[in-house]
């Protein structure tokens, strides 16, 4: 092959148009906004008249349902208990506990009217809790204050957040596990306040009658939109400092959010915050926000107000909608308890005039932490139940027993893998390194994804086999001081009749494009993998498919370069580079072997590991339902494993003797 006429430097990386750190980001933004755009186009389009409006109202309920995947979960017995009964001036706490998804328990706090002024049966709230727990002021003076205004209200811890239902349910790990097995962590939060709605109706004291109201803060805030979405008990919503156009948070400032507020296919369905919250039209909704608010800006609040005021409009209720901005932070403050009690006492109790008692207007009181807890047991818990369904559905999925059977089940989580191809190729200079010629080369796939590449094309007659690699640490890490991929290129092997043309790529994210921190990345809850794990999850298109798709690309492009030989072609991975290296090799029809060096042993054992040594793009959406490393190794004719590691990333020990991959490949 001859040298590029476009000279220029002879080294190094090729300048790339696109810069490399924020390619993944951008590009994620680019896909997530489109996709709103669409959504948005839409939504302003079911404004147009009252019978349009109602069926893309049921349709956002439709979809807010089938994301949570909560079927059956009323048919599960309750099993509550009392645990503790505390009496106070203005209220008395009981401690209750009861079941919820899969029998984990839920630790409520239920604050009951103690003033004369009051009778049961009362009208009852639920006060889900966002990032906290309900110790916090946040949740438990707030529900003080429902209780002096003659409410029942119980609260419950979050999963995690160093709640009493801590363990096994981290928002950001706990949480992403839950995508490989096609579940959305959100549906354990939503859950949870559906269970305390049965629960209520199962006391005397609350008046069933009416329906219930809910309200959070925060993550509690998605709670109450989402279930009340759901459930039609639910006569009044209000959600406090949590809702914003998802195109200005999280998308464009890039925030590390959590799991359950990304889940599979958010961004492709109408599910936006906005359009949740419109979609509750023409129930009485008060949405609360504080102008101090740092990340959820008051400019975002009134945004999404202003549009939700349209759809109340549109269903002849605008009295239903309320915001309010008050002077606060990132908070539940008691005024704002109060403004609910009052927006209540109108639009849902119809009674605004309804006396308070004395003590309605005064602050309370901070409780003593240990006097709402409940100790739940710590099992199961989101954990426990993702490991659980990994296992079961190893037991169930389809064989891939076939060609056919092996390409579907790639093809079914990674879309868009038998179309994509390299649309533009960008060559740099070559550079004789003893017997081989070194170039860099920039790959595109797709509009705004470049992917560098190092190319050693050999010095001698072909057509040569090829040899690609996927490596997780960058496209030189098996390259450089004669590392093992080098070797198999034979550059210093001047006695060598063949050798093969050696690829390494950079697969979007790796290498010289890995992400560059964000301000959010401060965050301790933030890392290189979360926002974009969520992001592309968000999407239903993961970035293990993603990177998959690039790899297919890459092979096609490289397989069609003159005196080549595509029937002798071998994939190597490294670490998540194996996976991509399996995957692609299930749907490129001409593969000799794969390689696999210090490739995950299964995806299962990640989600089965307390401490996963993995990166979270390693829970690609619902890919246990289809597929995992072992059933590739199993379908595919030739593969090496090498130091293989387990789900916590140890290298699994061998009682075999080591294979080295350079002669492997020689070998074949």
């Amino acid at each position: 092959m001859s040298p590029n006429p476009n000279r220029g430097t002879t080294y190094g990386p090729l300048p790339s148009p696109t810069d490399l750190r924020r390619m993944v980001r951008d590009h994620l933004c680019r896909r997530a906004l489109s996709a709103l755009a669409r959504n948005t186009r839409a939504r302003n389009k079911a404004l147009q008249d009252r019978k349009t409006f109602a069926r893309w109202s049921r349709k956002v309920r439709r979809n807010t349902a089938a994301i949570l995947d909560l079927t059956g979960l009323s048919d599960h017995p309750l099993n509550p208990r009392l645990v503790s009964r505390h009496e106070y001036s203005h209220h008395v706490t009981e401690n209750v506990i009861f079941e919820s998804v899969s029998g984990w328990e839920v630790n409520g706090s239920v604050f009951i009217p103690h003033d004369p002024l009051y009778a049961p049966p009362y009208p009852a709230v639920v006060v889900p809790c966002g990032h906290s727990t309900k110790t916090g002021d946040n949740y438990q003076l707030v529900c003080q204050v429902f209780a002096r205004a003659g409410f029942i209200a119980i609260t419950f811890d979050t999963p995690g957040q160093g709640t009493e239902k801590n363990p096994g349910n981290d928002h950001f790990l706990d949480g992403a596990r839950c995508y490989a097995v096609g579940h959305n962590s959100q549906r354990y939060f939503v859950a949870d306040a559906l269970r305390a709605l049965d629960y209520l109706e199962t006391r005397k004291d609350v008046n069933r009658e009416i329906g219930f109201a809910i309200t959070g803060v925060s993550g509690g805030g998605h709670t109450s939109i989402w279930t009340a979405l759901l459930d039609p008990r639910i006569r009044l919503s209000a959600p406090v400092c949590c809702a914003t156009p998802l195109a200005e948070h999280p998308v464009l400032d890039a925030y590390a959010t959590c799991a359950e507020g990304l889940p599979i296919g958010r961004f492709t369905h109408p599910l936006d915050d906005v359009e949740q919250m419109m979609a509750l039209a023409p129930t009485p909704q008060l949405f609360m926000a504080g102008a101090a608010d740092e990340v959820m800006t008051s400019a975002m609040s009134q945004q999404l107000a202003d549009e939700v005021t349209a759809a109340y409009a549109q269903t002849g209720t605008p009295h239903h909608f309320a915001f309010r901005l008050e002077p606060s932070g990132h908070a539940y403050t008691p005024d704002m308890a109060r403004t609910f009690v009052r927006f209540a006492d109108q639009h849902w109790l119809q009674t605004p005039t309804r006396p308070h008692s004395t003590a309605f207007d005064a602050d309370p009181d901070m409780m003593p932490a240990e006097h709402l807890l409940c100790r739940p047991a710590p099992t199961p818990n989101m954990f426990t139940i993702s490991s659980a369904e990994a296992a079961r559905l190893r037991t169930v999925r389809p064989k891939l027993d076939s060609p056919r059977a092996l390409h579907d089940a790639v093809a079914a989580v990674v879309p868009g893998v038998d179309q994509v191809r390299v649309r533009e190729v960008r060559r740099g200079n070559r550079q004789t390194a003893w017997c081989a010629d070194v170039e860099e080369l920039l790959l595109k796939p797709e509009p705004g994804i470049r992917l560098p590449t190092t190319a050693l094309w050999p010095l001698r007659p072909g057509p040569s086999p090829l040899v690609v690699m996927f490596d997780d640490r960058g496209r030189w890490a098996s390259l450089q001081q004669s590392g093992w991929l080098a070797q198999v290129s034979r550059f210093l092997d001047r006695e060598a009749a063949q050798a093969p043309v050696v690829m390494s790529v950079d697969l979007r994210g790796w290498g010289d494009s890995r992400p560059a921190p964000t301000a959010y990345d401060l965050a301790g809850w933030s890392g290189p993998d979360r926002w974009p794990t969520y992001m592309a999850n968000a999407l239903n298109d993961g970035l293990l498919g993603q990177r998959v798709r690039d790899a297919v690309a890459s092979v096609r492009w490289l397989i069609e370069q003159p005196n080549v030989d595509a029937a002798r072609l071998v994939i190597a991975g490294h670490g998540m580079g194996a996976i991509v290296a399996l995957m692609a090799a299930a749907v490129l029809p001409t593969v000799a072997g794969v390689v696999c060096l210090e490739g995950p042993q299964s995806i299962e054992s990640a989600v089965a590991a307390e401490h996963p040594g993995w990166p979270l793009d390693i829970f690609h959406p619902a890919i246990l339902r289809h597929l995992d490393v072992p059933d590739l190794i199993a379908a595919l004719p030739n593969v090496l494993c090498v130091n293989t590691r387990d789900g916590s990333g140890k290298v699994i020990a061998s009682s075999a003797t080591p294979v080295n991959p350079v002669d492997w490949v020689f070998s074949g």
